[in-house]
């Protein structure tokens, strides 16, 4: 993850060195500096003039430009995506509204079509109702028709569980047996780690990056009510972040008196759902999924770990107290935040767009914490509700290597149209209601860790990466299950599933 406000040249340099910068090292600042990030963007960029910049290689805004020979490349073709109704803005209207993410959306794809060739015709099947787990029942059904049928999807960008599911499943094509494609992994628009996160044994069905606008919209944030924080008297956030005592115990103190205000109306510090609040604990490091020596998933070392059980047991003793809600839904949450009844509220980076009507208070945003200052970055996880992008099973060679242009092409197309709309336009700018603001975003943005690990976490595996959040919020309800105990009767049901899905995982291989 980047921020995109203008790229200096110096820093393309570097990228055509290296290609993809590493978005995770450590900055450090002085008291009076402005906020870090966990990036290293700035550095060796004091001198923007290079004559030695080689123009063929960025356009006219200074990004770095892909490797497809458009002028060799004359399609003629229309492309079925089947794609779903995603949270995010990632799927354009017919036309130019005025919206600026919609209207990027269609720059990009009027981009790619008219560069190759194609028309670009996205398929969305509302079955679902909006539901994700149950319009991913629909697309997985979808598919295995179309594919029985023999009339396939072009392009598959579904929610991140469907993709996962046709994955094993054995619907998916593996990315990297692709002859003669013009995907290039070490092009910035793709995910820096995508290959770690992305990649089974020795394939890939699956991809993510600028490709996917989600990526920028989903990550889980804290939200925090900055009238309240001057109220009580507690230290701002951002100055947290910025002199890294911004952890989990930090939090606790800063809400740990906020129980009813001077009217007598009960206030709340945290409030979340059952959902969102288990990024707290992702937050501290822990993540669900690794990967062998093989590159095969596996269940973490970390998540049922003495240190993961230590941490849901601070927090359950935490959730009793009246200052931490976890309602029964994301809404529900929501509304007490919006009301201005809650000092915190655990949610989306989306709902930045949603709270900009907010007029009674000022709000502002911060990374989950860290579990300890001695931590070496945040870690903000993503919702599952990402969007994902494969090929079907069954697609002739030539076409496979169409789609590789066309999926290249969508991917360098949004690096610099879309994600710029997205970051530098609207969650850095339009929505950022001061300048803190927009730079704990940068921060947010420079921090999201992506542990694919909640993908594979649906229908086969009881959904359990949100389990931490449900055994908290019935402890507030009297509850008596803890992290441990959910491991000693689950964990070995999760370790068979998961071994289930990497035998489909190797069987595939060995076809």
């Amino acid at each position: 993850m980047r921020s995109f406000s203008a790229l200096p040249r110096i820093l393309l340099v570097l990228l055509s060195l290296c290609l993809v910068v590493s978005a995770f090292a450590a900055c450090a600042a002085e008291e009076n500096e402005a906020l870090p990030t966990e990036a290293t963007e700035s550095e060796g960029t004091e001198d923007s003039s290079d004559d030695s910049i080689d123009d063929d290689l960025y356009d006219e805004n200074g990004f770095l430009k892909d490797q497809i020979p458009d002028e060799d490349l004359d399609y003629d073709r229309e492309l079925k995506v089947l794609c779903w109704a995603s949270p995010a803005n990632e799927f354009a209207c017919d036309d130019i509204n005025g919206q600026v993410i919609n209207d990027a959306l269609v720059k990009r794809d009027v981009n790619v079509e008219e560069r190759l060739n194609v028309s670009l015709h996205y398929l969305t099947d509302l079955t679902g109702g909006g539901n994700a787990g149950q319009e991913s029942d629909r697309h997985v059904e979808l598919v295995k028709t179309a594919s029985k049928a023999g009339t396939l999807y072009d392009i598959l960008a579904v929610y991140g569980r469907t993709a996962a599911t046709l994955s094993y499943q054995g619907y998916l094509t593996n990315i990297l047996n692709i002859e003669n494609s013009y995907l290039n992994f070490e092009n910035p628009w793709w995910t820096e780690n995508l290959l770690d996160e992305l990649m089974v044994g020795k394939s890939l069905f699956l991809l993510s990056g600028d490709i996917s606008p989600s990526i920028y919209e989903q990550p889980y944030i804290m939200f925090y009510n900055v009238d309240m924080v001057e109220d009580y008297g507690v230290k701002d956030p951002y100055d947290c972040v910025k002199d890294n005592t911004w952890t989990m115990e930090t939090l606790r103190e800063t809400v740990k008196n906020v129980t009813v205000d001077q009217n007598g109306k009960q206030m709340y510090g945290v409030v979340s759902s059952y959902y969102t609040v288990p990024a707290l604990v992702y937050g501290c490091g822990i993540r669900i999924m690794e990967r062998d020596e093989e590159k095969l998933l596996k269940l973490s070392d970390e998540i049922f770990s003495e240190k993961t059980i230590g941490i849901a047991d601070e927090m359950t003793e935490w959730v009793k107290q009246d200052n931490f809600v976890i309602a029964n839904s994301s809404g529900d949450a929501r509304k007490l935040f919006t009301n201005g009844e809650a000092m915190f509220l655990i949610d989306r980076m989306i709902e930045c767009f949603n709270f900009n009507n907010i007029s009674d208070f000022s709000y502002s945003v911060a990374p989950t914490p860290k579990y300890t200052s001695e931590q070496d970055r945040y870690y903000v996880s993503l919702d599952t509700q990402i969007t994902i992008y494969s090929l079907m099973q069954g697609h002739s060679p030539e076409d496979l290597t169409m789609i590789s242009a066309v999926l290249e092409c969508l991917a360098s197309e949004s690096y610099r149209e879309v994600s710029p709309a997205v970051v530098e336009n609207c969650l850095e700018g339009r929505y950022a209601q001061s300048e803190q603001m927009s730079e704990m975003i940068s921060v947010i943005i420079d921090s999201v860790f992506y542990d694919f690990g909640r993908i594979y976490s649906g229908r086969d595996t009881n959904y359990f990466c949100d389990e931490i959040g449900v055994i908290l919020m019935n402890s507030k309800k009297g509850g008596s299950q803890t992290w441990s105990s959910y491991k000693n009767s689950n964990g070995a049901y999760l370790e068979r599933q998961f071994q289930m899905i990497v035998d489909k995982y190797i069987e595939l291989e060995n076809q």
